[in-house]
């Protein structure tokens, strides 16, 4: 064993000098650097609003319109535009992310109740006023919001005696009470606001048409929200409020039955089986995270089980440098690139330099000389992701802070959540997702042992690692599916844990579940070991 380990040290002194290791970390510090950034740029929670201020060039236009042709629909829309510019400034002005957001709600709210008070005393004002306007051709699309709201508020009326009056009483004093909202600035406020008008007013008609300005709770998630309420939370983007927002939003649909997956117009499974198993999947995946989010929200902790670019939540993700460091698993892409080009002649170069008689002549046998390279290549491989590691760790730290990642790390196994090292637990984790870069490294020791060629060699490696990126697009797109059935796609193990879009749509074919993945590597492992084994052994050695 003691002559191995020197074998495997000469092999890091063969092809590692201190020059070649500072490219190799100032490599990796580059791609953490960019990717980090680029992740952290990503703003799932934020609505783009650059396009308001065209929308309010049209009030020119309406006040010019007014002036020679005074109709109703003109004259609603000078309001509009008006009322749409202070809209936009209220939401500038305080800063609100999204459509999501609670005060966009209100503010929304309060602008449409503002439209339709309008309406309602120019009807009140004149009873007969020609509501028929024509539609002016360049702004037919903008005029639909006048008809619109013409409609709600004559629906509502139905030409009624002294409807009108209670109307406007009605709106005006709903519009107070959610610009006293606004003003308080207390979002456990809204919260109770909403519930008590849902389940006062859930008959209402009245209240129906504007549900969607209120916060619309699930049922089985009232006493949940509820917490919200007893802390009396102000913010809607304090870490308990994003868990709860999370949690609410994760939903796990129920495997429906084989009768009634018959009775699906279109579906995008094979069939009954393909979609069992893909659900299951998902479930098991709904669980975990929904699992993790209550015992966060019991405990009021950060989790970084919900990806930033988890696409079963939408304005409620959040950033820890837990999130950014998760992504050491995609690394696996890069320590294969640096291997391929640092080892790819791991075989072929001692036989290109005539140096494969003496290694052959010594005391160890041939079995044992490519054992040590092939031991060589993964721990030059785990030492290089431990390296990346490290950089992403202190990286993120420096970015968001090392508080959250000396913390614990929510995990969810056997049944109940548990908080573990979360440095460990990475650790671990390594071990399970390092299975396909292993194979990946015994493809590259048999094709470098039978073609004795280091370009062949780099170039099938290299090739086969780029296109790991994106082989679950072309599996399922182009229906090249044996090529689920090799180590390639499976590299990158995160993408296959996380369900990639691509790789969900493959596993609706072919039975390809993580499990089935790790085991294809294995048996690759072994097979291409045996294969390099055989060559290697009985290879003659010519002077």
């Amino acid at each position: 064993m003691r002559k191995i380990i020197n074998l495997v040290k000469c092999e890091f002194i063969k092809n590692y000098t201190w020059k070649k290791w500072l490219v190799v970390i100032l490599f990796s510090i580059i791609c953490v650097v960019i990717f980090s950034e680029v992740m952290l740029s990503f703003n799932y929670n934020q609505y783009n609003f650059s396009w308001i201020p065209k929308e309010t060039d049209n009030l020119d236009y309406y006040q010019k319109e007014v002036k020679e042709n005074p109709t109703l629909k003109n004259q609603f829309y000078v309001n509009y535009y008006e009322k749409q510019r202070i809209k936009y400034q209220n939401i500038s002005d305080l800063n609100i992310l999204n459509e999501e957001n609670w005060k966009y709600k209100l503010i929304s709210g309060i602008f449409k109740l503002e439209q339709e008070l309008f309406i309602i005393d120019k009807l009140i004002e004149n009873p007969n006023i020609n509501l028929d306007d024509s539609i002016s051709p360049e702004l037919e699309s903008q005029s639909r919001n006048y008809h619109l709201i013409l409609s709600d508020v004559l629906e509502e009326w139905n030409y009624e005696s002294n409807k009108l009056e209670r109307l406007k009483e009605e709106k005006f004093k709903l519009k107070n009470e959610w610009e006293l909202l606004l003003q308080e600035n207390q979002y456990y406020k809204y919260l109770e606001y909403s519930m008590n008008v849902l389940n006062k007013n859930n008959k209402d008609e009245f209240y129906k048409k504007y549900y969607s300005y209120f916060e619309i709770i699930p049922k089985n998630d009232i006493s949940i929200y509820q917490k919200m309420i007893d802390k009396k939370e102000e913010d809607e983007y304090s870490i308990l409020s994003l868990n709860i927002h999370q949690y609410s939003q994760i939903v796990i649909s129920p495997i429906v039955s084989k009768a009634e997956f018959s009775e699906w117009e279109r579906s995008p499974y094979a069939n009954y089986d393909s979609y069992v198993r893909v659900q299951k999947e998902f479930i098991k995946r709904q669980k975990l995270k929904k699992s993790i989010l209550e015992y966060s929200i019991e405990r009021n902790k950060k989790q970084d089980a919900i990806d930033i670019m988890d696409d079963d939540v939408y304005g409620y993700q959040y950033k820890t440098p837990k999130h950014l460091v998760n992504y050491i698993f995609h690394f696996s892409i890069i320590v294969m690139l640096i291997v391929t080009l640092t080892s790819s002649g791991i075989v072929s170069r001692e036989h290109s330099k005539r140096t494969e008689k003496a290694l052959l002549t010594s005391s160890l046998s041939r079995g044992k000389i490519l054992f040590s390279k092939f031991l060589y290549l993964i721990i030059q491989s785990y030492i290089l992701w431990i390296l990346i590691f490290i950089i992403f760790f202190i990286y993120a730290g420096m970015r968001l802070g090392f508080e959250d990642l000396f913390a614990s790390k929510l995990v969810y196994f056997n049944g109940n959540v548990h908080e573990v090292n979360y440095i460990l637990w990475i650790l671990k984790d390594m071990l399970a997702y390092g299975i396909p870069l292993i194979a990946m490294l015994s493809i590259l020791l048999m094709l470098s042992t039978v073609t004795l060629s280091t370009i062949v060699t780099v170039g099938i490696s290299s090739i086969g690692t780029v296109l790991s990126i994106f082989l679950w697009h072309f599996i399922y797109n182009y229906k090249l599916f044996f090529l689920a059935y090799t180590p390639v796609p499976y590299l990158d193990f995160l993408t296959v844990t996380n369900h990639s879009e691509n790789y969900i749509k493959t596993l609706s074919v072919i039975d390809v579940r993580p499990g089935v993945g790790l085991f294809i590597c294995i048996l690759y492992i072994v097979i291409c070991y045996a294969i390099s084994y055989f060559v290697y052994t009985r290879r003659d050695v010519k002077n």
